[in-house]
């Protein structure tokens, strides 16, 4: 199984769970865990949920001790740890050992062939490739969208069961804000990479930070990721971003970031290549040579 299928591999409030008793206690015995974690009827679920994320690397397993594996400076409070934790989650949840193989096709009854993380990066590429404003809420719905999309080669959801999975699962890693006026947004997950790829009053020319940012992110344009999904969608029915456009998904990040006073997109003369942010209905918002961060 995999983390979108909340039935067997748990909720993210069942990690969020673990963590914050692993990192108080820990290392921790497994079962005694468990049982601090656990509350009627949630015991299988809360089991899965941890052996999941021992795969991922969020926690190792010695001599029947769990601990978990978030950085907590000397002094600093616990809680300073846990804030990291949706970070570290995603970068687990994306690494290419657990996506990979990303392809699944519809002739496949099972995901064996496929990454423990690979439907999660597949519905995730697929949905913040899309436009954003216009997606449908329902399971159903993203079925037939979906069906109109894929060349046949490839199966983005094995189960529509999966898509309120996707939507949990996007939202706490940073792809996604909203309850009902739920969007898939990606704003925190680009924040919480900008420090890696920028230092404090930086610029650096926009080309070079989307190649650093989709390294870091491959669900996001230009990643590997989500290049082999769009690479299987077909061009009559879905619409891809204008030339040297960047995806609503992306563009609606950018520019939270920049309003918020994150970062600048700034115009250089002679620069040479130009990104433009992509709005509503796909109206160009503005063009960007460079981006400078502001802060740390």
């Amino acid at each position: 199984m995999t983390i979108l299928n909340l039935a067997s591999d748990g909720l993210h409030g069942q990690v969020v769970t673990l963590a914050a008793v692993a990192a108080k206690y820990g290392p921790i015995d497994k079962d005694e865990l468990l049982s601090a974690c656990s509350v009627p009827g949630n015991m299988g679920r809360l089991r899965a949920a941890l052996a999941r994320w021992l795969e991922f690397g969020l926690f190792t397993e010695e001599a029947g001790k769990i601990k978990v594996n978030l950085e907590r400076k000397r002094g600093a409070p616990l809680e300073a740890a846990l804030d990291t934790l949706p970070s570290v989650c995603r970068r687990l949840v994306l690494q290419e050992q657990h996506c990979l193989p990303l392809t699944v096709t519809a002739e496949e009854n099972t995901e064996k062939g496929g990454g423990r993380a690979s439907d999660f990066a597949r519905g995730l590429s697929w949905a913040l490739a899309q436009d954003i404003y216009n997606l449908p809420d329902s399971a159903n719905a993203i079925e037939t969208l979906e069906g109109s999309q894929v060349n046949g080669q490839l199966t983005i959801f094995k189960n529509y069961t999966r898509w309120p999975g996707l939507r949990s699962w996007a939202r706490y890693l940073g792809f996604a804000t909203g309850e009902k006026d739920f969007l898939f947004d990606p704003t925190e997950a680009v924040r919480g990479e900008l420090s890696s790829i920028l230092g404090a009053g930086e610029t650096m020319a926009a080309t070079v930070f989307l190649d650093e940012l989709s390294t870091k992110i491959p669900v996001l344009d230009g990643g590997i990721y989500r290049k082999e999904v769009e690479a299987n969608l077909r061009l009559d029915t879905w619409r891809k971003p204008a030339e040297g456009h960047l995806s609503m998904s992306l563009s609606i990040a950018l520019r939270r970031l920049e309003l918020s006073g994150a970062i600048v997109l700034e115009t250089k003369a002679d620069a040479g290549s130009v990104a433009k942010l992509t709005g509503r209905n796909y109206r160009t918002w503005t063009s960007f040579t460079h981006v400078r961060m502001v802060g740390a």
